[in-house]
């Protein structure tokens, strides 16, 4: 079976149940930082510093949907859910479970929850213990909770657990290792379903398995949901995966949610530049229902030391110029990158130098290099930079050959200013029941200067 034999998910799947919105499961400006250092001496050197993993979300479940958190790898999603389920216990900000308090509770204190909420984990087989059957895995949290008049009768819901899931009653007695990839998820499931959950997170749930199954552990998924009304928070970083499914989505990005949305208006209609990026990526059966491909320049910043202001703008293409721009997006996100990149120490001058002497044979002058580092950053573009913006970027390109990266910052100074490098974006209601965290769509910044043509970010599409 293939994705494309699933049919789309309502774009509100509890209202077409027939279901109240109610919240379930919600955060308020949750964050949980990680701490580098190992031992003393590393606090010492290292003061302060962590990992922001997750860094202050605000996140609702309701009752009977399906709530996707999607974004690239490294971006803080399974943080997010073994936070919300008091697995990680939260740095600050709060988890509330039908409106009680559950993060950072103690073991003894979360056990009366643990049977609301299960969790289901990206690696089937790592999760599951291979000495002991699948009778024995599915059965362990019923004891555990007091499910059952006596093991006869819990070996008869494993057994019947074990057939909603898709797998023979048989199988009782075998270990993980006898399954298959999808057959080890699908009892990874079927525990989660054993303690009768309201709400269950579903981490990265198919990533490790092949494209052949995924569809049917992502069916079997929606079906488990519709038949037993669950609520449940699906972790992915593939789009093309969550639209099968998904109710509603938030999109995260460096620890931050940047939007949310129904999933049918999110794919028709994403508001925030990273959305777009993310969908452009979207595999097409049909070449012409693709919008422009957009692009992201440059790598995911460092969850320790993240940008000011929003922090998608180092790698943002409709990142909105100061007010003293005169020249063309285009040349304006591309002269925003080369500074970005000096100011991180990220341009290698030895390797344009060694990438022209192994292209062009012999040696590279200085001024050589120099000039192909500018005609990197701006190819075609000097034309449309104001006034003295073009010699500004010559001459920082010139004092990097020269081996002085801090007088090619300070000559770049404040060349490239922007409020999406200064202020952090507000959440801004953009429609009914979704909302996006970026400059662009707040009426307090001014967007006029349209995204650079042929990134996709000018679009809606």
């Amino acid at each position: 079976m293939s994705r494309e034999t699933m049919t789309d998910a309502p774009a509100d799947a509890s209202e077409k149940a027939g279901v109240a919105t109610d919240v379930v499961l919600e955060t308020e400006g949750l964050k949980k930082h990680f701490d580098q250092s190992d031992g003393f001496l590393d606090r010492l050197l290292n003061a302060g510093q962590s990992v922001k993993a997750v860094d202050g979300v605000d996140l609702e479940l309701r009752a009977g949907e399906t709530l996707a958190v999607v974004g690239e790898s490294g971006c803080g999603k399974s943080t997010l859910g073994r936070t919300l389920l008091n697995l990680h216990e939260p740095t600050e900000g709060t988890v509330r479970f039908r409106g009680e308090e559950i993060g950072g509770l103690s073991d003894r204190e979360m056990r009366p929850y643990r049977s609301e909420i299960q969790m289901v984990f990206q690696d089937p087989l790592a999760s599951l213990n291979p000495r002991q059957t699948v009778g024995d895995i599915v059965t362990a949290p019923m004891e555990v909770h007091g499910i059952g008049d006596s093991d006869a009768d819990r070996t008869e819901r494993a057994k019947e657990l074990l057939e909603r899931v898709g797998l023979k009653p048989s199988y009782i007695d075998r270990y993980p290792g006898q399954f298959s990839g999808g057959q080890q998820q699908r009892v990874g499931i079927a525990r989660a379903l054993a303690v009768e959950p309201d709400v269950i997170v579903a981490d990265e749930p198919v990533s490790a398995l092949d494209v052949s199954v995924q569809a049917q552990i992502l069916n079997l998924l929606k079906n488990l949901q519709s038949e037993l009304g669950l609520s449940l928070v699906l972790i992915a970083h593939d789009l093309s995966v969550i639209r099968q499914v998904a109710s509603r989505v938030a999109v995260m990005y460096l620890g931050k949610i940047v939007e949310t949305a129904p999933v049918r208006e999110l794919f028709e209609e994403p508001k925030h530049p990273y959305t777009k990026s993310l969908l452009s990526a979207v595999p097409r059966i049909d070449p012409s229902a693709r919008t422009d491909r957009v692009v992201l320049r440059g790598t995911v910043p460092s969850p320790i030391d993240p940008p000011s202001g929003c922090r998608f703008h180092t790698r943002c293409p409709a990142v909105i110029p100061g007010d003293d721009w005169s020249g063309s997006q285009a040349a304006f996100r591309r002269a925003f990158t080369f500074q970005t990149r000096v100011e991180g120490g990220d341009v290698d001058v030895d390797a344009v130098r060694r990438q022209m002497e192994g292209a062009e044979g012999g040696s590279a002058s200085d001024e050589a290099v120099a000039e192909r580092i500018v005609e990197t950053t701006l190819p075609g573009e000097p034309r449309s930079l104001p006034d003295d913006a073009a010699e500004r970027i010559r001459e920082a390109a010139r004092l990097l050959v020269d081996g002085d990266a801090d007088a090619a910052d300070r000559t770049l100074g404040e060349l490239c200013l922007s409020p999406c490098a200064d202020d952090e974006p507000a959440r801004v209601d953009t429609g009914d029941d979704r909302w996006a965290a970026c400059h662009r769509v707040d009426p307090e910044h001014d967007a006029s200067v349209e995204p650079m043509e042929g990134t996709g970010a000018g679009s809606s599409g």
